[in-house]
């Protein structure tokens, strides 16, 4: 046995207690994390993510199938689009080929269901449930098979999940158990809530032109994984490593409690068996997945996006409530008809948010103004990417289409009032990978043009360190996106 100590600090979180934990012999970081990096490598080869936690959630979800009964809970995978064609199937091909006994349907049966889940016990273990085309599934219309399945998905959620039912001439009471790993795969806002409060949902969207994955051949995708389920296989053969999961309790960051935690655990506690690497990506992720908001109305909101580029007419800005003045004055009248103010920013901007496209603030003379840019204003994943990603994934191209896509600020040649004086942007929008985030413009709204900037006055005024301000005006010096008239950005002191 190979004992170590738990204590350091996770992201997120308070630091850890000082325990000790005994890990199984013949359980190494290195073969784990070698695994888990190739396996998330491989997903990322055939899918587009939107940022890098999703494919590392999909390999630990995948490692977590080949011991799910060591865990009280079983969270559900949820792979959900605005549109079709969004990549959703394709994660549950490339989920078939690296879990434990995977059964991937699209039209099932609760009996079929739960007969399926009691014969994989015969064989130790339950099957990994991969469910397809789940918007059909859970329309609301029908006979109630859908309400029966979807009672069945909940239940088996929790360890010693189980229905009984009459079988037999002589209808004979027969318990059958229904806890087991379930992914699902569908259009946004046809999933029972009740399962989503269950699961890791997973946000998928349309390819770009330009955006490139290797094509899936489903032969060549069996060999690849074949080393993955063959490493799974061994690893959870030991007794003793199964022992060692079901005993532990791994720290979740601040603020992850009750069924967020219930979700997180089974992750984090196989995370941190490939070492402290590992652990860090699975409670970052968990961050970023119980902070995040879930997608809602997702079909009106591909028609949502389309008003908006006919409202824009080529504009690169427009406040939101210029924005939900155009919507609403539209002829179809569908935007007006939401009540007694018709669309409102508010609403705007939870339509808006399944698409990653949020507000940003601009600086409009004296006035700080909120709205919505073609633009992104974030090179992080997790960041606002702007409407023209959101058109370019969902929508059908204008035949037409030559605005200046570099340019991620206010339109060329604009001239910019900064704390009552004029900043001229340049003609012609430098070449540049330096995108500018709210954060950084937010500083620019708030710096007086001139020959020195005062980087602990600045820093007071936003509430940030100064090595963070010196940062932010790097990133906006580089990018170039502003001049003062004399062609400086800033001057440090």
């Amino acid at each position: 046995m190979e004992a170590t100590t738990n204590n350091r600090q996770h992201p997120g979180g308070t630091m850890g207690k000082v325990n000790t934990i005994t890990k199984p012999r013949g359980t190494t970081n290195a073969s784990l994390t070698e695994t888990l990096d190739q396996l998330t490598a491989w997903i990322n080869r055939y899918s587009v993510h939107l940022t890098h936690h999703e494919a590392r959630v999909m390999t630990l979800w995948a490692a977590h199938t080949w011991v799910a009964t060591s865990f009280y809970v079983t969270p559900r995978l949820i792979f959900s689009s605005a549109t079709p064609q969004s990549g959703k199937t394709r994660q549950l091909e490339l989920l078939e080929n690296v879990t434990y006994a995977p059964r991937r349907t699209e039209n099932t049966t609760p009996a079929v269901l739960f007969r399926s889940i009691e014969r994989g016990y015969s064989n130790g273990a339950p099957p990994t449930i991969l469910f397809d085309e789940t918007d059909a599934m859970f329309n609301g219309k029908g006979d109630g098979k859908q309400e029966e399945l979807r009672g069945l998905v909940n239940s088996g959620y929790k360890k010693g999940g189980k229905v009984d039912r009459c079988v037999g001439d002589g209808n004979e009471i027969k318990t059958f158990r229904t806890y087991a790993p379930v992914a699902l795969a569908g259009i946004a806002g046809n999933m029972p809530d009740t399962i989503t409060t269950r699961a890791i949902t997973v946000e998928m969207r349309k390819r770009k032109p330009g955006e490139l994955i290797a094509p899936f051949q489903i032969r060549t995708a069996e060999n690849e994984a074949t080393r993955f389920k063959e490493f799974f296989e061994q690893w959870s053969a030991s007794d003793e490593l199964r022992d060692y999961l079901a005993s532990c309790e791994p720290e979740l960051p601040n603020g992850v409690e009750d069924r967020p935690a219930e979700i997180w655990a089974p992750l984090v506690a196989i995370a941190d068996m490939a070492g402290s690497k590992w652990g860090t990506y699975a409670r970052e992720a968990c961050v970023y997945f119980v902070t995040k908001p879930g997608m809602e109305e997702l079909p009106k909101g591909v028609q949502l996006l389309e008003d908006i580029r006919a409202v824009m007419d080529g504009r690169e800005f427009i406040s939101s409530r210029d924005l939900c003045d155009g919507l609403n004055a539209l002829e179809d009248g569908q935007w007006q008809s939401l009540g007694r103010d018709g669309i409102t920013p508010s609403y705007l901007s939870r339509m808006l948010r399944p698409f990653a496209v949020k507000p940003v603030v601009r600086r409009e003379g004296l006035k700080t103004v909120r709205g919505y840019s073609i633009f992104p204003t974030s090179q992080d994943g997790g960041g606002q990417v702007g409407l023209k990603d959101a058109w370019e994934r969902h929508l059908a191209p204008l035949i037409s289409d030559t605005r200046n896509s570099r340019n991620t600020c206010n339109t060329a040649g604009q001239s910019v009032a900064v704390d009552g004086e004029n900043v001229t942007l340049p003609e012609t929008a430098p070449e540049t990978n330096t995108v500018p985030s709210d954060y950084d413009l937010e500083i620019l709204a708030k710096m007086t043009p001139g020959d020195a900037i005062n980087y602990r006055e600045l820093a007071t005024q936003i509430d940030q360190n100064e090595h963070e301000v010196h940062e932010a005006l790097e990133r906006l010096a580089e990018s170039k996106c502003v001049t003062t008239p004399n062609h400086k950005l800033y001057t440090r002191n």
